[in-house]
């Protein structure tokens, strides 16, 4: 399958080999997959990911491509959990276990660092990639979907390459009573239950239904709970942690249609 961010593979690749990167590419162009594997010919690569259920995705994802079992040649490790060996030539992990690793041996089995989401500027991520900057012991990529990327390549003395374009065109709508409403969580399942239903009679795909927390996401699953018994509905929750089995039924093709949920940490800057 093509994606666009193929459009800039030998770009990236020749880059690499004599510059840190940063790579501008939207929401579904297929970085998160594709720059690892490019990357590798430079040498074992880390991947950082800001949330968990990222980095066990990709890594599933990158190692059935592969035709191998997640752990070998593609590996991640979050916080309780490692599936990668010392062979293991990309792993995923997240900004605390990154930050934990450069404080033990300054990721010294690495020889290229990804970065990736950068345009959601947690700390963590933050203090990363300042003392990337500040060590240069290794090639990084830094992708940013909506961040200036011009004045983050200057920062880190870096090449900037654009890829244009994204696999699924999204159309936005909005809908509201008034002008003068205001978000609120008040009955929040109902709310969401209602929409769910009139999107289900006008649409022939998946829902994606984007939720402040675990709290949340219970109590809509909740609700729609008499659906999965007459609509042939699949309810499965998405977020850091649900199990290998429920994880597994969201992101895998079912014969059901499925109504699941990312859980979307919100933070104040």
């Amino acid at each position: 399958m093509t994606l666009p961010i193929d459009s800039i593979e030998q770009d990236v690749k020749q880059t690499l080999a004599h510059s840190h990167l940063i790579v501008e590419a939207e929401t579904g162009s297929g970085k998160s997959t594709r720059l690892p594997l490019w990357a590798m010919d430079q040498g074992k690569v880390l991947v950082v990911e800001p949330r968990r259920i990222a980095c066990t995705s990709l890594a599933d994802f990158l190692a059935e491509s592969l035709g191998e079992k997640v752990g070998e040649k593609i590996g991640y490790a979050i916080k309780l959990e490692n599936r990668f060996t010392a062979e293991s030539q990309v792993v995923f992990v997240t900004p605390g276990v990154a930050l934990r690793w450069y404080a033990e041996n300054e990721l010294a089995e690495y020889s290229v660092v990804i970065v990736d989401e950068f345009h959601e500027r947690r700390w963590d991520t933050d203090l990363l990639v300042a003392l990337l900057k500040q060590k240069q012991s290794h090639r990084t990529i830094i992708t940013s979907a909506t961040i200036e990327g011009e004045k983050l390549a200057r920062y880190f003395n870096a090449e900037r390459l654009v890829a244009s374009g994204r696999v699924y065109d999204v159309d936005i709508q909005h809908r509201r009573d008034d002008s003068r409403q205001l978000p609120d969580s008040r009955h929040l399942e109902t709310r969401i239950k209602q929409e769910v239903i009139e999107q289900l009679g006008e649409t022939s795909g998946d829902i994606l239904v984007f939720l402040p927390g675990r709290k949340e996401i219970q109590q809509v699953r909740t609700a729609l709970a008499p659906l999965c018994d007459t609509d042939d509905i699949l309810v499965a929750p998405l977020h850091a942690s649900v199990t290998d089995h429920e994880r597994s039924l969201a992101m895998t093709i079912q014969d059901k249609r499925k109504v699941y949920w990312l859980l979307m940490l919100l933070r104040r800057r």
